[in-house]
């Protein structure tokens, strides 16, 4: 029997998505180990996902059968942008998580981002553009989807004049496809990190222009 054809929609983000793809990123990288309730987590992704909407410029949703199954988001930050409606959802969000941080014996490694920042210091080629998050459902892997939606955001990026682009990935991620659509590896990390199931995590920066 053949799987069923796939109905997908792409458009730009809708408040409507929040749920759903807050529980892929919780999904993806396995949020649920830290906290002790289904719902803490839920509200982790819901605040992860946010943060990357604080400065968006361009948003692109795969929406597959009438629910939101993908997103890629570009922050270009020489616009300064950023949205009240995104600053106050992560609030909302992470005044909800406080009584499950207080009660963690561990949370997700902090020095992840101060390693990213690091990478960015010595790495000022990069531009002043980022690819805040990429992200799909299992399901929609290898029909297409993801390289759609990455051309989608490359050619907003060419209209709006953005010379350079970065991202911040690790092989947690499936980093080699950011190779195969054209962008260049800056900056490698070898780290003591660990999450989603996999030890020592290597954090790459990679790199664009247009």
């Amino acid at each position: 029997m053949e799987p069923k054809q796939k109905n997908v929609v792409y458009r730009g983000f809708q408040p409507k998505d929040m749920a759903s793809l807050a529980h892929i990123i919780v999904d993806t990288w396995q949020f649920c180990q830290y906290f002790k309730t289904a719902a803490a987590a839920q509200h982790y992704g819901c605040l992860y996902l946010a943060d990357c909407l604080l400065h968006a410029t361009f948003t692109q949703v795969a929406e597959v059968d009438g629910k939101a199954a993908g997103i890629i988001i570009g922050a270009d930050y020489r616009k300064k942008r950023t949205s009240i409606r995104y600053l106050l959802s992560r609030t909302f969000h992470f005044l909800c998580l406080i009584p499950s941080i207080m009660s963690l014996p561990k949370y997700p490694p902090d020095n992840y981002n101060e390693i990213s920042h690091e990478m960015d210091e010595i790495c000022p080629e990069k531009g002043d553009t980022e690819i805040t998050l990429f992200i799909l459902h299992p399901d929609c892997r290898g029909l297409g989807v993801g390289s759609t939606l990455f051309h989608a955001l490359t050619e907003n990026f060419k209209a709006t004049h953005v010379p350079r682009c970065y991202v911040h990935t690790d092989t947690v991620c499936t980093y080699r496809f950011y190779e195969r659509h054209g962008m260049n590896l800056l900056q490698e990390r070898k780290t003591n990190i660990a999450y989603a199931g996999q030890k020592n995590v290597t954090m790459f920066l990679y790199g664009a222009e247009y």
